[in-house]
């Protein structure tokens, strides 16, 4: 239905309300609407779906091998350096992937911000078992998000895992199904 109910008096008299518009209606507009929802670019997400090898209990840069967004050509070398200032709301996963069956005993992952680690309330850990060999995981699942204030220049963030394997073996700590996005909440 097209608008049919305001009229031009009130839109100049700024009178437009319930009694020049039906409220339950829908209308179909034929120009541009200006004001309404969000832009929340950029925004890019990156994943991968092969296993990464790292060295047991050692905290180690996540790599991510293929795009599925990036409108901004903000993700490169696994690091998010957002071009326009803001907040955004970024998010990460990852699983562990022990070689072998429970071997995992503790693991986490991690926003590192401009090289640093961003404090506690992005990290994301799991300890499922003792030092015992039969008593620790197949695999954990990691989600760490939050939002993140960047300067829109030389402001970057990336993603950190660690595995605490049984045996302490190299060849049994490694991470898959990684993901890593974000997008801009606001510019203010």
């Amino acid at each position: 239905m097209a608008i049919s109910k305001v009229t031009s008096a009130s839109i100049t008299t700024n009178a437009v309300g319930p009694t020049q518009l039906n409220e339950a209606s829908n209308y179909d507009f034929t120009g541009t609407v200006t004001g309404a929802g969000e832009n929340n670019k950029p925004y890019f997400e990156a994943y991968t779906s092969g296993l990464q090898q790292t060295n047991h209990n050692t905290t180690t840069k996540l790599t991510f091998g293929s795009e599925e967004h990036d409108t901004n050509t903000d993700f490169a070398s696994d690091r998010f350096t957002p071009t326009v200032a803001g907040k955004y709301f970024c998010y990460a996963r990852a699983t562990t992937d022990p070689a072998s069956y429970n071997n995992e005993r503790d693991s986490d992952l991690k926003f590192y911000f401009n090289g640093s680690a961003v404090n506690s309330r992005f990290f994301s850990n799991t300890m499922v078992g003792s030092t015992a060999t039969a008593d620790g995981a197949t695999a954990s699942t990691h989600h760490t998000m939050g939002i993140i204030t960047f300067n829109g220049s030389s402001d970057y963030l990336e993603v950190y895992g660690r595995v605490f394997v049984h045996s302490g073996t190299d060849s049994n700590a490694q991470f898959g199904k990684k993901v890593f996005g974000g997008f801009l909440l606001s510019t203010t």
